[in-house]
């Protein structure tokens, strides 16, 4: 532990030395209309954005494996989630600076506790400058300033990565900094150190000599946006995953806004951020993010079942069940979804849904012992203990070790049969 401190100190340290020698080494000059990076900490970037605590989504079947696209599922549970900043409008700031405004170090920089949002609803920069309506009005991407303004966005994001030495995150930010803004002398700069520390020497030469003047940037192509765009969506999925599963939901929520900055119409995003939320309690926030999900994957069988237990914890079983219900249609081969609604239709006392639903289940996967166990139980509930008696004798064939199981056979064994209750009797409310 302590020297794990100590690595950590002499790495974090190495970083703000290196960093300090290479502005001092490489001073560029200033491109016409660029803005000095390092502000007064009375006079932050732009509106501040809401302080972090510390908080993604169930995980991803790949085990933390970078974002693959839409065709890659999340199955998240239940629990919402904090707005982010509002965009701010206007030249003077045109757009939402990452930056929280908390006083700042020796060295003027600003500094803040967690990754930054992007907006409420994962809304891109540049629709956060406001644009006057009618036959002349200017497309945001053409009104001057605005691609600046969204570089230097992310280049205070990629300051934030860097001095958590998220060199990944760090890089694909510069990249995404420069991709708006060729010129951008300050994100080159860092980008070479990057690079550098990254084992990338070629690229780290590169950005050098764009630094020093000896080279021109070349603009990407759409296609390399795209790719550009599609990396830096996985790797903050990749962190939002990563940060949910220690239960920091709250950065989590940031990571998966940032990705809709890249993708807003991915599905499987928000259905993550869906999934932060609810953990967080913001079940608005969650029931919204869920039904943006099923606009743009209505066949979404697991996510339903997702909803349906953020549903039930607010108390709305009704439609809980409603929603479990029409997910176990869409996927009637999935065990889970039987498993799920036999589970909420017991809690609910009707043994008759549960029943049925765990038997469906068992049949489905016949090799989980529990699952035996569970019907054995329910049909045991329900006085048919006939049929009780070849669920548990199942369960404890497959797994001899269920005690429970095998003390609730001995006892309907070794009692008088009693006769079954009517299908009338057996649902409860």
């Amino acid at each position: 532990m302590v020297r794990e401190s100590f690595l950590t100190a002499l790495k974090r340290t190495g970083v703000v030395l290196s960093s300090i020698l290479l502005a001092g080494v490489l001073p560029y000059p200033a491109t016409a209309g660029e803005p000095r990076l390092v502000h007064n900490p009375d006079t932050p970037l732009s509106s501040p954005v809401r302080p972090q605590d510390s908080g993604v989504s169930p995980g991803s079947p790949g085990g933390g494996e970078p974002y693959q696209g839409t065709d890659s599922g999340v199955s998240p549970p239940q629990g919402a989630a904090p707005t982010g900043a509002e965009p701010a409008a206007g030249l003077d700031s045109p757009v939402e600076s990452p930056v929280v405004n908390q006083g700042s170090g020796a060295d003027g920089a600003q500094t803040t506790a967690a990754p930054p949002e992007p907006g409420e609803g994962g809304q891109g920069v540049a629709e956060a400058v406001s644009v006057s309506a009618g036959p002349e009005a200017v497309p945001p991407e053409e009104l001057p300033g605005v691609k600046e303004s969204k570089a230097i966005v992310h280049y205070t994001l990629s300051t934030w990565y860097f001095y958590r030495w998220n060199l990944q995150l760090a890089e694909v930010e510069l990249e995404e900094a420069i991709k708006y803004w060729p010129d951008f002398k300050a994100a080159h700069r860092d980008l070479c150190l990057v690079s550098l520390f990254r084992g990338n020497i070629g690229r780290s030469i590169a950005e050098l000599m764009m630094v020093v003047g000896m080279g021109e940037p070349i603009p990407l192509n759409e296609e390399e946006k795209w790719d550009l765009n599609k990396r830096a969506l996985q790797l903050h999925y990749k962190k939002g995953v990563e940060q949910g599963r220690k239960g920091h939901w709250t950065d989590a929520v940031a990571e998966f806004q940032w990705c809709l900055v890249y993708d807003k119409n991915d599905p499987v995003v928000h259905r993550s951020l869906a999934f932060a939320y609810s953990s967080l309690g913001e079940f608005a926030h969650a029931e919204a993010e869920y039904e943006r999900s099923f606009q743009l994957d209505p066949s979404d069988a697991f996510g339903r079942a997702d909803f349906a237990f953020l549903l039930s914890d607010k108390g709305d079983a009704k439609r809980a069940l409603a929603q479990l219900s029409k997910a176990v249609k869409m996927s009637p081969a999935a065990a889970a979804l039987h498993i799920d609604l036999g589970w909420m239709a017991e809690a609910r006392g009707d043994l008759t849904v549960a029943a049925q639903e765990f038997r469906t289940a068992a049949e489905l996967t016949p090799k989980h012992a529990w699952l035996w166990a569970r019907l054995g139980a329910v049909l045991e509930r329900q006085a048919k203990s006939d049929q009780a008696i070849k669920a548990y004798e199942q369960a404890v064939r497959l797994d001899p070790e269920l005690k429970e199981a095998r003390k609730s056979l001995q006892r309907l064994k070794t009692q008088p049969a009693k006769p079954s209750q009517s299908p009338n009797t057996e649902a409860g409310n």
